[in-house]
């Protein structure tokens, strides 16, 4: 007889936004821990060393915590991490690109 309690039932993704978005350090945990892979993947996918897909993440985490209160529909959550991931890793590209012209020029 396996003594292992059942796993806590998934929390919902608007549930979780609204009560991270009410300061519940709880939420934002798991926010973190549920979409840091979607982050990192995103990142990865830009062709981001370690290094700049932390930078990423930092960043994605920042503007949720800048932007929660203003996420029209909570659900959308997944979404507009992944939006947001997408735009900060793009941002990074260029500005790698940018700095490697400069350095060609100069």
């Amino acid at each position: 007889m396996s003594s292992k309690l059942p796993a806590p039932a998934p929390v919902d993704v608007a549930a979780l936004a609204l009560a991270a978005r009410d300061g519940s350090g709880s939420a934002w945990n798991e926010i973190v821990d549920r979409y840091a892979p979607l982050v990192w993947g995103i990142g990865r996918r830009y062709g981001l060393g370690r290094g700049a897909v932390q930078d990423v993440g930092r960043i994605v985490w920042l503007r949720l915590v800048e932007h929660l209160a203003d996420l029209g529909d909570p659900a959308t959550l997944p979404d507009w991490i992944a939006s947001t991931a997408r735009t900060e890793s793009l941002r990074v590209v260029r500005a790698g690109r940018s700095w490697w012209w400069a350095e060609l020029r100069a």
